[in-house]
């Protein structure tokens, strides 16, 4: 469970720095 948690946040990080604006909700 813990792995998913973390793929998620590198996840929504990435696309956070991609597209330079917040996390998809």
């Amino acid at each position: 469970v813990q792995q998913e948690l973390r793929e998620a946040n590198a996840l929504r990080i990435n696309y956070s720095s991609n597209r330079e604006g917040p996390p998809p909700s």
